[in-house]
């Protein structure tokens, strides 16, 4: 067999281009002349760059005049760029529009929601196409828009052309990666001087970003409300007043509130395993804690969610930020006796890197099902299938790389029957049980009196709750999560190949362990690449005589004790 090959993780990250710079320099004329012939025939091949009047359809003097979505969508698909008085008009536009909006916006559904896409605009396309686009849908965005992929460029230029045409239909938020400190690190700040030159275009992208809303709220028909942000929750923010009251028209500092909302995790419990009751109340008991992964931000767990939630009389958080396998997951913190996930991973990026094997995910809220008006979540999946995993399927090498998609139906609330009735057949429709008469203490979510220590077995594909001691895997509790609310359905076309749908499925316990080998082995890899990159110039800003890998000193400066 083939050795596997490594990947490496540093591309795009400033180190890797500070050892290019300096091959470039020692290397000889002839090398240099050979690479500025390949990118030649590169450019020629382009078409020419869309000039202003194409873009905004001849209303040069107007400036309230949207683009022409249509002719944008043609033209960046092609490869093609924009004119740099056309790109700078079309920055000025989203600037001003999102320097309007409030810092958390107040959204309603029904809506789709989209995780990180971190550059793959050929993929996002593909799923826009898929879901329907504005103005038929409503469309918000959890940010992390470039970075890690090759065109960072075209998704925010996209993106913001889809936002000045449809204003009320269109919604983006911020990300940690819409920043200077990370744009500099990976390769958006390469990506923007190697297609625009220095023209000012990479600064006019950064005001672009200081500009984005960092919340939303979205009201449901009858599930409530849920908040959305990009990275988790923090200690300095109590209420969504809070978050309202921020100035985010910066760049993001590497501690604080405006910090924790783009970078903060919940805590993971897809690999916890509790050997006695006395574990599992202290890992519940956890409100904040040092996220060592990332270099900043907080680690929050079940005693500061709920809390969090009563308060502001929300169901659910949801969040992107963080690569899963099935492109979504459904935080429990192992409180299963809740109807709707305290928190909500939502990933938008299929094979991340080109390596993580990942699936994606779009979150639909509210949800219409046939012959069912039950509130949902449907979280539409897309994997894609690279040349390799192809080859090892035996599948032909022309529908690698192409977008598949499968579709996961979650009820919440009270109609978890009615929901299994309409999507499931007969002989797979839950057991009838016993009403669970929600607590005094909380308005929403309904819940039963929690066991003190729990374990998960599956019953006819589906959960029940007994008493004894966790010991949770992190397959199992995916599958385990989904099944809660309702057994998993997803839909595919009839002419999908058994071995593509399998891919979703995961039917095969082989396949199955590979794709989630896969994962978490890129993933351990990539890890270096998780934490937020500290400059030169930050640490000499604040005076800081203290190497970039010392990084939790600076964290602990200026930040309430836990």
């Amino acid at each position: 067999a083939e050795p596997t090959p490594v990947t490496d993780f540093t591309f795009g990250t400033l180190r890797r281009r500070q050892q290019r710079q300096a091959a470039a320099r020692a290397s000889a004329t002839a090398a240099e002349a050979g690479r500025a012939s390949v990118a030649d025939a590169a450019a020629a091949q382009r078409p020419p760059p869309l000039t202003e009047a194409a873009l905004f359809g001849g209303c040069g003097g107007d400036e309230s005049a949207p683009p022409l979505l249509p002719v944008l969508q043609r033209h960046l698909e092609a490869g093609g760029r924009l004119e740099v008085r056309a790109l700078h008009r079309l920055l000025r536009r989203a600037k001003e529009l999102l320097a309007a909006e409030p810092n958390v916006l107040a959204l309603g559904a029904p809506l789709l929601v989209f995780g990180d896409i971190h550059g793959q605009f050929k993929d996002l396309l593909i799923m826009l196409e898929k879901e329907g686009t504005a103005p038929e849908n409503q469309l918000l965005f959890l940010g992390d828009y470039v970075d890690r992929g090759e065109c960072g460029v075209e998704v925010v230029v996209f993106l913001f052309a889809m936002k000045l045409c449809f204003p009320s239909k269109v919604w983006l938020l911020r990300g940690n990666h819409e920043s200077r400190v990370t744009t500099t690190h990976f390769n958006f700040r390469d990506e923007c001087k190697c297609k625009y030159g220095k023209t000012g275009t990479y600064k006019a992208f950064m005001h672009a970003f200081d500009c984005l809303p960092l919340a939303a709220t979205v009201a449901t028909l009858h599930a409530g409300k849920f908040l959305c942000v990009h990275g988790g929750l923090s200690p300095e923010v109590n209420t969504v007043a809070d978050i309202a009251a921020i100035n985010r028209f910066m760049e993001p500092p590497n501690h604080g509130p405006l910090c924790d909302l783009l970078w903060s995790d919940p805590l993971d419990e897809s690999t916890q395993v509790f050997d006695n009751q006395e574990q599992l109340d202290k890992w519940w008991a956890v409100t904040y804690a040092r996220n060592t992964s990332r270099g900043c931000g907080f680690l929050f767990g079940h005693d500061s969610v709920r809390p969090f939630l009563l308060r502001n009389k929300l169901t659910s958080l949801i969040r992107g930020h963080e690569a899963q396998p099935d492109g979504y997951f459904v935080h429990q913190f192992f409180h299963m006796e809740y109807r709707t996930p305290l928190v909500i991973t939502v990933f938008s990026a299929p094979n991340y890197c080109g390596t993580y094997h990942n699936l994606a995910a779009v979150l639909a809220l509210q949800a219409p099902l046939a012959a069912s008006d039950v509130t949902a979540f449907a979280f539409h999946t897309y994997g894609k299938l690279d040349s390799a995993m192809a080859r090892e399927l035996g599948i032909e090498d022309d529908i690698s790389g192409t977008l598949l998609r499968g579709e996961v139906y979650v009820s919440v609330g009270a109609g978890v029957d009615a929901m299994a009735a309409a999507v499931l057949p007969p002989q797979a429709q839950k057991p009838e049980q016993p009403a669970c008469p929600p607590r005094k203490d909380m308005s929403w979510p309904p819940v039963a009196k929690p066991s003190r220590v729990l374990t998960r077995q599956r019953s006819s594909g589906y959960l029940s709750i007994t008493k004894g001691i966790v010991n949770n895997r992190k397959q199992e509790y995916l599958r385990i999560c989904s099944s809660k609310f309702t057994k998993p359905v997803r839909h595919f076309p009839s002419d999908f190949p058994p071995e593509v749908i399998g891919i979703f499925n995961k039917t095969s316990d082989e396949l199955q362990k590979k794709a989630t080998s896969m994962f978490i082995g890129a993933k351990e890899a990539d890890k270096m690449n998780e934490r937020r990159p500290f400059g030169k110039k930050t640490l000499l800003a604040r005076g800081c005589a203290v190497l970039a890998t010392n990084q939790p000193a600076l964290n602990a400066q200026k930040r309430p004790s836990l």
